[in-house]
């Protein structure tokens, strides 16, 4: 008998046996029109990360926008947005300026901005 319908488990069982754990985070309240960017607390070692996804909610509309992981400084049109790693267990989300995301249309700091999931190894 289930209680409260079927349980999801938070892991995959990779190719080679190992366990891959996974975690998902709010991104929480976050203007981008005003800030560059936003700090997630994983409490996840950089060393232990597989994967990243995550997800960017416009104001108002149901319209997402994917978030990339080039991991390396926004100096050019070629991201306007991204994740970097730290060496703290926290995951920082950057916007470019002057990009899709600085502008009125992601300025609404009464909403969840997003989602990430983020996959690691224990």
């Amino acid at each position: 008998m289930e209680i409260g319908g079927p349980q999801v488990p938070n892991y995959i069982i990779a190719a080679d046996g190992s366990i891959l754990r996974c975690k998902v985070f709010d991104i929480g309240a976050w203007n981008m029109d005003t800030t560059g960017a936003k700090s997630i607390v994983t409490g996840i070692a950089p060393d232990k990360y597989v994967g990243i996804l995550g997800w960017i909610k416009q104001d108002g509309l149901q319209y997402y926008y994917p978030i990339a992981y080039p991991d390396t400084a926004l100096t050019s049109a070629t991201h306007d947005l991204q994740f970097r790693r730290t060496d703290n267990g926290t995951l920082d989300i950057e916007r470019r300026a002057g990009g899709t995301f600085d502008s009125v249309n992601f300025d609404d700091a009464g909403i969840n901005r997003g989602t990430i999931i983020m996959f690691y190894r224990d």
